[in-house]
């Protein structure tokens, strides 16, 4: 981490950067940002290479549905959504097509 710290000053303290310089400037953000990342994140960034064990809900919102379901099992969450577009339908079938449409 010193080495990142200490390249990233002298990236940052160039007279007149060139565009190698800001891209390792920026390429050097990215390794520290991703080696002080909270263990949770560095275990979401590897997610891609691995099958998920499980598959949780991350989708952050002010709102209260997207708080509610933040942290959820994904399955569980599309079995309610899935009954709730089958109320949506019977109940109003045109903000149902608006919603398939917009879907």
């Amino acid at each position: 981490m010193q080495d990142i710290d200490s390249a990233i000053a002298e990236c940052q303290g160039a007279r007149d950067p060139d565009a190698r310089c800001v891209t390792l400037l920026a390429a050097l953000y990215t390794v520290k940002d991703h080696m002080s990342a909270p263990a949770e994140r560095r275990e979401e960034a590897f997610a891609f290479s691995t099958a998920p064990a499980r598959d949780i809900i991350r989708y952050m919102s002010p709102t209260p549905f997207g708080r509610a379901i933040y942290g959820r099992q994904a399955n569980d969450v599309w079995l309610l959504m899935d009954d709730l577009m089958t109320a949506v339908k019977t109940q109003n079938p045109r903000l149902y097509d608006s919603i398939m449409r917009q879907l």
